[in-house]
């Protein structure tokens, strides 16, 4: 048995977020409802890839807006990536308002 996902490519306006992985998002539903959402970007420390527990970046985002509230690293406050140094209080999930 074989699983074949079609690749995903990411929106170019999130490069300066990321460190060799794709983010992702993830959005918590409650009976049907979004109710949180969040980011997750990779770093170094996590070996290019999304694990919180290996170091990736957590960003907690706005439900309406898709903005960026707060971000995590192991634990800490973290205000800019810590691979590219971009501020990550001017992230903004692209096409947040079209998604279903």
């Amino acid at each position: 048995m074989a699983v074949i996902e079609t690749l995903i490519n990411f929106d170019e306006s999130l490069m300066d977020y990321t460190y060799e992985g794709v983010p992702d998002i993830r959005v918590i539903v409650f009976k049907g409802y979004p109710v949180m959402a969040m980011m997750r970007l990779s770093t170094a420390a996590s070996d290019g890839k999304a694990n919180l527990h290996q170091g990736a970046v957590g960003v907690g985002l706005n439900i309406a807006t898709g903005a960026a509230l707060r971000a995590v690293q192991f634990d800490r406050p973290c205000f800019s990536h810590p691979d590219t140094g971009h501020d990550l209080a001017s992230l903004v999930v692209p096409q947040w308002e079209n998604a279903a």
